[in-house]
């Protein structure tokens, strides 16, 4: 009977002891809660492009041939008129013949108003001659001289390729200062002429590298965003770390179409300065623009907002009650981690984030 007793007590102390240790642990069950918080949020879209000197220069030859020789290389400076390479010419027979006799027609004339000049020269100086007589005379000589020289350079050019003398008709000059940032062509390759009818060959690429544009083509949903003088965040696939501030300069009037999409063509300016690392031509970068921007407003991260159709809610705690209930909120922007609450919360809500043990706290 005893026995019987001590166990019929053991049980009922064990089943209380259940029951009491879930109830206390009902009271004491816990949740992870964080408050709204009161923050600036920028809602932004990432624009891809490309980025490219303001100024470039393509260098082009006045005459067909062969590039004979590349005078620069690719990230030397230039200044105007600097030679930049030489053009040889390939003889045409017909054309040469011409020219060779128009030296010698060039030549006879020259030596006859030398004659003349030499003449009028001495008469001049003895007072036979009138002084305007003198100069007339000393015009023509001088005109004809600068024919047998033209005609002299001609030939040569054809027939050699080249001519003598500092300003040589078969050198490529630069137009401008700048930077060689491209020779699309090598030694060897033909040469056409720039003329009306032909761009004629690019022999270099020279540009300004103190300042660069971005370019990008935007769908037209953001052009409402985008203005004269918007200032836009550069960052740079080249450069982990840098980030420019460009200046939106040009915004497209006309668009394209892409994959079903319009598009539009934005330029943004920046300086290059001492500080940055060295920036090529080309590069990708990508532009940040800020569409929407909300001052201290309430906020709460997004992953603890929860969806039921077309409401939005998150669960708080009862502080007097320690127990969970739903509040449904209105939303705002977002800049992919805060979200914007426009009603339903405060800064004093325990807004749960995970049901936790209180002892794996």
């Amino acid at each position: 009977m005893k026995v019987f007793n001590v166990i019929s007590t053991a049980v009922f102390l064990s089943v209380a002891g259940t029951i009491a240790y879930k109830l206390i642990s009902a009271d004491n069950e816990y949740y992870a809660t964080v408050n709204p918080q009161i923050r600036t949020i920028e809602e932004k879209t990432r624009i891809p492009g490309n980025v490219y000197p303001i100024k470039e220069i393509e260098v082009k030859s006045q005459i067909s041939g062969i590039l004979e020789e590349i005078k620069v290389k690719v990230g030397d400076f230039v200044v105007t008129n600097q030679p930049v390479a030489t053009i040889k010419l390939v003889p045409n027979s017909s054309d040469i013949e011409n020219l060779r006799s128009n030296v010698e027609l060039t030549r006879i004339s020259y030596e006859n108003r030398k004659a003349d000049y030499e003449r009028a020269k001495i008469l001049f100086a003895k007072k036979v001659i009138a002084k305007a007589e003198f100069e007339s005379v000393e015009k023509e000589f001088s005109q004809v001289s600068e024919q047998y020289r033209t005609a002299q350079n001609l030939y040569n050019i054809s027939s050699r390729g080249y001519t003598d003398g500092s300003d040589m008709a078969n050198v490529v000059k630069s137009s401008t200062n700048g930077t060689i940032i491209d020779i699309p062509i090598e030694e060897g390759a033909s040469v056409i002429e720039r003329n009306n009818y032909n761009q004629g060959t690019t022999v270099a690429i020279l540009a300004a590298m103190n300042r660069f544009v971005f370019r990008a083509q935007v769908a037209e949903q953001y052009l409402q965003y985008i203005k004269f003088g918007t200032n836009v965040t550069l960052t740079f696939n080249a450069y982990d770390s840098l980030q420019v501030v460009a200046q939106v300069t040009k915004v497209s009037a006309k668009g394209v179409q892409v994959n079903g999409m319009m598009r539009y063509t934005i330029d943004a300016e920046f300086e290059i300065t001492d500080s940055m690392p060295t920036i090529r031509s080309g590069y990708s970068a990508t532009a940040e623009i800020v569409l929407n921007r909300r001052d201290s407003v309430v906020a709460i991260e997004e992953r603890f907002i929860r969806f039921s159709g077309d409401t939005a809610y998150v669960n708080t705690k009862d502080t007097n009650t320690n127990k969970p209930y739903r509040v449904y909120i209105n939303t705002g922007i977002s800049d992919g981690v805060f979200c914007e609450v426009t009603d339903g919360l405060n800064v004093r809500d325990n807004v749960i984030t995970r049901d936790i043990d209180k002892d794996n706290d």
